[in-house]
């Protein structure tokens, strides 16, 4: 369950990303390109720090 809960997390952080307009990604350091790249992996896929 808690694994579930997590992705859902992350799922909705890459949609999130993917709805900021391209001032806010500057100040993030992201290009459009980054963020529509982020917000199309899979839930599975997180960085390993995120794991534990």
């Amino acid at each position: 369950m808690a694994r579930l809960i997590a992705w859902n997390g992350l799922f909705r952080q890459r949609h999130a990303l993917n709805t900021l307009d391209d001032h806010a990604l500057k100040d993030l350091g992201l290009t459009r390109e980054q963020a529509e790249a982020e917000a199309r992996r899979a839930v599975w896929d997180a960085p390993s720090h995120w794991r534990h």
